[in-house]
């Protein structure tokens, strides 16, 4: 595949250029910096993951004039500036998934490739240098669309990808286009160690996967399994063992349309999950929901939900002591123009601290990085041009 670099990145802003409103017990959270990137196209984020030597590795799509949308791979210091950078893509779309560095610092890269003619999406794996030269690249080709949403990399260098397959599955009446869960193991050459799809005979979705021990756990959402108080999309959890067979299985929500969007896991195997919850299907009204389960994923100790007058959507989850971090956005005034809003919440569910971001444009939240400060990544779009942005913001 070819390698171009691009030039039109925007450094890093000090000083703050959205709105900027907090409402706490403790002192106001304020902006320590806000960086934006992009070009003069469509450049939307989909993945970061902290570097070890400091700072950050972005993993964006950005719409290129010769070769249409693809994957832009970002190098940033702990100040945001730009260290580094690199295209990765020819005349195909690409969007990627999952980004990371495994033990020998190469970069291992995950997404998804849409075919010109049938407009099918397959999923791909590319692996770079710590210098960022491509050492090789493979496509998983399928009739179907397979779509990567995340990935675990383990300690062996193989990762755990997941996503969504439309593929028809006749052992539970699943007809062709509506989707599955598709966990695949890949080794570091690419080769699929093995494969699996879960769901049921309507739309089952996976958004975030984690490694706890000798287990993986799938977070996302599911028409398929209900209850009798929980007859819409729920959010699903699922339990596999190290060989990606289901050995367990849990579903939370309401009697809506709730979702879960992201997830992590402490110490102790309890999994925090972040997601949306409808308040109102009349009113198409959803707020921010927190699940906080046991160290088994049916024990619940903590189900809350968070909103304001307007819709919320719950994006990312971030740990640090007995404190959550919680961040989402919010659709001000229902008019589609998407700001952002954080959270700072106790193991009870008390918010003790809560700061919103916006402008006139889209502001979209997606991804929440720890570390000596907390650091947000997302996209901001206004009108056809959209732009990915940091924002750093002292715990």
């Amino acid at each position: 595949m070819s390698e171009l670099n691009l030039n039109t990145v925007i450094g890093c802003l000090l000083i703050t250029l959205f709105i900027t409103t907090s409402c706490s017990e403790k002192e106001p959270t304020q902006t320590l910096s806000m960086s934006f990137y992009g070009s003069s196209g469509e450049d939307v984020f989909y993945s970061a993951n902290s570097l070890p030597k400091g700072g950050f590795l972005v993993a964006a799509s950005s719409e290129t004039p010769k070769f249409g949308k693809q994957i832009l791979l970002i190098e940033l210091n702990n100040l945001g500036s730009v260290t580094n950078e690199v295209l990765y893509g020819d005349t195909l779309n690409e969007k990627p998934g999952f980004v990371n560095i495994d033990n020998s610092g190469n970069v291992v890269l995950l997404g998804n490739r849409t075919l010109p003619n049938s407009q099918i999406q397959n999923q791909l794996y590319a692996r770079y240098s710590s210098n960022y030269v491509l050492q090789f690249d493979t496509m998983y080709a399928s009739l179907n669309n397979e779509i990567c949403h995340d990935a675990v990399l383990l300690e062996d260098g193989s990762v755990v990808m997941l996503g969504t397959t439309d593929k028809e599955n006749v052992l539970y009446g699943n007809p062709k286009g509506i989707t599955d869960v598709l966990v695949r193991k890949i080794d570091p050459s690419g080769n699929i160690l093995w494969e699996y799809s879960y769901g049921g005979a309507k739309g089952d979705v996976g958004n975030r996967i984690l490694a706890f021990e000798d287990k993986f756990y799938i977070v996302g959402s599911s028409e398929s399994f209900t209850s009798a108080e929980k007859l819409l999309w729920n959010v699903l959890v699922l339990q596999l063992n190290q060989n990606g067979s289901l050995t367990d299985m849990a579903i939370y929500g309401g009697n809506g349309n709730d979702f879960g969007e992201s997830a992590i896991i402490d110490k102790t195997g309890c999994i925090f999950i972040v997601g949306s919850y409808t308040v109102s299907s009349a009113q198409k009204h959803s707020d921010l929901y927190l699940i906080h389960t046991g160290s088994s994923i049916h024990d619940l100790m903590l189900e809350k939900n968070f909103g304001t007058i307007e819709p919320d959507y719950g994006a990312d989850i971030f740990l640090q002591d007995s404190t959550i971090f919680l961040c989402g956005n919010y659709d001000q005034k229902r008019q589609g123009a998407n700001d952002i809003w954080l959270l700072q919440i106790d193991y009870n569910g008390l918010v003790s601290s809560e700061v919103f971001w916006g402008g006139a444009g889209q502001e979209s939240v997606k991804q929440i990085i720890g570390g000596t400060d907390l650091n947000l990544f997302g996209d901001t779009k206004t009108g056809a041009n959209s732009m990915l942005f940091l924002i750093k913001t002292p715990k």
